[in-house]
């Protein structure tokens, strides 16, 4: 992947590869999947936002490596209800970091984890239709295992910094419509209805950010 400008604005860097490997092995019968999924994966040359005593800007801060294994599973259950499952576990490490590169850019725990990285997430859900399927109702259960994170910069060593564990996370959604005929639909959305408002890891920066907590949306949708 080819730096952006913005990327290489003020200093030059290289593109980002990526190697990477997958094993799929895919069942079918009737009206139920299953799939598994392995993979190993490189990326070398990771663009990232570092901050030095001389440079404050994009550059390559060493290769990541992650491998893991997926599965997904799907059926449908009399006829107008389906049902899915899926789960990841995953571990990523980092390394090969320039002697130069701030120890605060190297996004990774003194024994190499990637940080914010949960090595486990899961969702479960359906879609059940009601009333000649004019009517569904689709609810969603979301896990996130924990998150590490740097509290405090690291400035001469990874484990001189201060780091913290968030999560883990369960997260409950709710999506309901109902279809008054073909021109006119209703819809409510509900978005962490457990209003889950920890902090969650920044992606780039250290520290937390606070999560939004529940959402709710109701829509009114008219045809022609």
């Amino acid at each position: 992947m080819r730096p952006s400008n913005f990327q290489n604005s003020g200093a030059t860097v290289k593109s980002e590869t990526i190697d990477q490997v997958d094993f799929i092995w895919l069942f079918e019968m009737k009206q139920t999947t299953l799939s598994l999924t392995t993979y190993w994966q490189r990326l070398q040359g990771f663009l990232n936002i570092v901050a030095g005593a001389d440079y404050n800007g994009y550059a390559n801060s060493g290769d990541y490596y992650s491998h893991g294994l997926e599965i997904e599973f799907c059926t449908v259950i009399a006829k107008n209800h389906n049902v899915w499952w899926n789960g990841t576990y995953g571990f990523a490490k980092g390394g090969h970091f320039s002697p130069d590169l701030p120890f605060n850019a190297r996004r990774v725990t003194p024994n190499g984890h990637l940080l914010n990285y949960p090595d486990m997430v899961s969702n479960l859900g359906g879609t059940f239709r009601y009333l000649r399927s004019r009517l569904f109702i689709s609810p969603v259960i979301r896990f996130i295992k924990r998150l590490d994170y740097r509290k405090t910069p690291a400035i001469n060593r990874l484990d001189e910094a201060e780091y913290g564990i968030a999560g883990p996370f369960t997260y409950f959604d709710l999506h309901i419509g109902f279809d008054l005929n073909e021109r006119i639909n209703f819809s409510i959305y509900g978005d962490n209805l457990t209003n889950i408002t920890t902090p969650v890891p920044l992606s780039i920066w250290n520290g937390t950010v606070e999560q939004y907590g529940r959402y709710i949306e109701a829509k009114v949708q008219w045809h022609w």
